[in-house]
């Protein structure tokens, strides 16, 4: 779940925003049973609606970064310092001993800091479930976090604290160090996505989310059932020379977007999760027919992955999803937020929320209500939706 400005880098050309707030603000008991029922708490209040998140108020926001799988969030201004707050067990934002960040005072974190040649900026990140990704201008990417089955991208261990250099990814045959331009993060996997439109992944093979042909599923002491470990990112197989430009994971899948506008999905395919009419896990990228045309208004612009859900956005603004789309609650609820045209990171647009008992879909179907919207972004919560569409009386 992430929204991003890439106008060329330039702080003088970038679009930036502010950094809005809504939902739990209990960041270690959030989504959590001992939580128990909704209290009046002051210092950790529920934000029934979008507040301006005073703390990053002064700050010119370019991209933020959090997922369908965590609790933390990750904020770039246009001078590329990362601001990191959240839950922070075991250390997903890189300090060790404590449960959280506050909202209230982020954590400003530069990439020089973190031994970066002079003039290194962050230009990405990513979210897992209790890790974190930060990717620096010069292609190079830190992690901290849990690391326990390498997802990370170091050698197994309890956790990566500091933020620590990744060592790779490597081109398979010249061994020359890849350049990194963004990342996705799962539960127990990354993916990092390259300057040439290459995929590599790390992390636990389970349902075949690294995407390379395999699981290693095997019985492992105790009984209990292990898969094969990369704690090195290795190259995604079955793209071939397609050049993917975008990227997102849920828990346990992935989607993507190539240049040509078409749609591949991989991993877990519970509640039909990947839009492909099945159930079965997938474990090399697979296109979605859906997608692939022959009408160019049939092919994709955006993709989006939720917790059990994928999200695809057409040429025509037409908001698509795929699988369990809503995991709690019964009903259905839409919102549109149309009172946050002037403080969103986006200005001049509305936003769509959207909450329903989510029977699954078996292929990506479109969500009704929706259809006289042309959505531009699309982003999946635990159990939301948002979605951006233009504001047609500002157009006016």
């Amino acid at each position: 779940m992430s929204y991003a400005h890439t106008s060329g880098g330039n702080p003088g050309t970038q679009k930036w925003g502010r950094v809005l707030i809504a939902g739990g603000t209990d960041w270690p008991k959030l989504g959590r049973k001992e939580r128990g029922g909704r209290t009046e708490d002051s210092k950790h209040p529920d934000l029934l609606e979008p507040h301006i998140l005073r703390s990053l108020s002064n700050i010119k926001a370019v991209g933020i970064y959090t997922s369908c799988a965590g609790c933390h969030t990750i904020v770039l201004d246009i001078e590329g310092t990362a601001w990191l707050f959240g839950r922070n067990q075991p250390a997903a934002l890189g300090v060790s001993g404590i449960d959280a960040i506050s909202e209230n005072a982020p954590r400003p974190l530069r990439a020089t800091s973190l031994g970066a040649p002079p003039g290194t900026v962050f230009v990405s990140a990513a979210c897992g479930r209790s890790h974190s990704v930060l990717v620096g201008s010069n292609g190079r990417v830190w992690t901290a976090g849990l690391n326990s089955l390498g997802q990370c991208g170091h050698t197994p261990c309890p956790e990566v604290s500091p933020f620590r250099l990744v060592h790779g990814p490597l081109h398979p045959q010249t061994g020359v160090q890849e350049h990194v331009v963004a990342a996705a993060a799962g539960i127990t996997f990354t993916l990092f996505l390259t300057v040439h439109g290459k995929i590599y992944a790390c992390g636990s093979g389970e349902k075949g989310q690294l995407g390379n042909g395999r699981t290693g599923e095997r019985i492992a002491t105790g009984n209990r059932t292990g898969f094969d470990i990369e704690s090195e990112p290795i190259p995604v197989k079955g793209l071939g020379d397609k050049k993917i430009v975008q990227i997102a994971c849920g828990q346990q899948h992935s989607i993507a977007l190539d240049e040509e506008s078409m749609v591949y999905v991989w991993g877990y395919n519970g509640y039909c999760r990947l839009g492909l009419g099945n159930q079965k896990d997938v474990l090399t990228p697979q296109v979605v027919p859906q997608f692939t045309g022959p009408s160019k208004q049939n092919l994709a612009t955006k993709v989006a992955a939720g917790p059990s859900s994928s999200v695809v956005i057409d040429q025509q603004g037409m908001y698509y999803t795929a699988g369990k789309w809503k995991n709690t609650g019964d009903g259905k609820r839409m919102m549109i937020l149309h009172h946050l045209k002037s403080s969103q990171v986006i200005v001049n647009e509305s936003i769509l929320k959207k909450g329903s008992a989510g029977q699954p879909y078996s292929t990506f179907r479109p969500i009704h209500e929706t259809m006289g919207c042309k959505m531009k972004h699309a982003s999946s919560g635990g159990v939301t939706h948002f979605a951006l569409a233009p504001d047609e009386k500002k157009a006016r």
